[in-house]
């Protein structure tokens, strides 16, 4: 409403589990898919998607520690998660899988996921290329469904230490634009 504020949707365990669940059955189709009809463009763009998401991470360890994150490397993690789908043959699987991995990362984001664990997912990226140009489908399929369900851990163990907030604690309301 206008002049009314927003609200933010409440953060759910269940909610995100289920998010969790969807996005793990629907990425591991779409990137044993993609390994199936991968050709040299596919090839291509996920290496250079994981080159740069590699590149910022070793940048942003030396600037923020292991577990700062940054707007960019929000961006190239996402390209790289893309990437791997790409070649999936469906854009419907596409958006599908964009909109999971929205509602996925604004849990994620709402948490902060300890060094070890995010070094932990970064070594997953490295084995999730090396397994899909090597064409070994399963291999990836398994390495991407345990990559999301380590993510999933780790957030619904901060969101279950995390101290609850009261509904519409997350409102806000614009000042006023009338003068005195």
């Amino acid at each position: 409403e206008t002049n009314r504020g927003f609200r933010v949707a409440e953060i759910s365990l269940d909610d995100f589990m289920d998010i969790a669940r969807v996005r793990k059955d629907l990425e591991c189709r779409a990137i044993v898919e993609s390994i199936d009809r991968r050709g040299d463009r596919w090839e291509e763009a996920l290496i250079i998607a994981h080159h740069r998401l590699q590149k910022l991470g070793r940048q942003e360890t030396q600037v923020s520690g292991p577990a700062g994150v940054s707007r960019e490397w929000e961006v190239r993690h996402r390209a790289f998660h893309l990437a791997l789908i790409s070649a999936c043959g469906s854009p419907w699987t596409l958006h599908f899988c964009g909109l999971l991995h929205d509602q996925f990362d604004r849990y994620r984001r709402s948490v902060r996921t300890d060094a070890k664990v995010q070094a932990k997912l970064a070594m997953h990226h490295g084995a999730l290329v090396e397994a899909a140009l090597a064409g070994a489908a399963e291999r990836a399929r398994a390495v991407l469904a345990e990559h999301i369900d380590q993510t999933a851990e780790a957030v619904v163990a901060r969101l279950r230490d995390k101290p609850k907030r009261k509904a519409g604690a997350h409102t806000m309301v614009p000042p006023s634009t009338k003068r005195s």
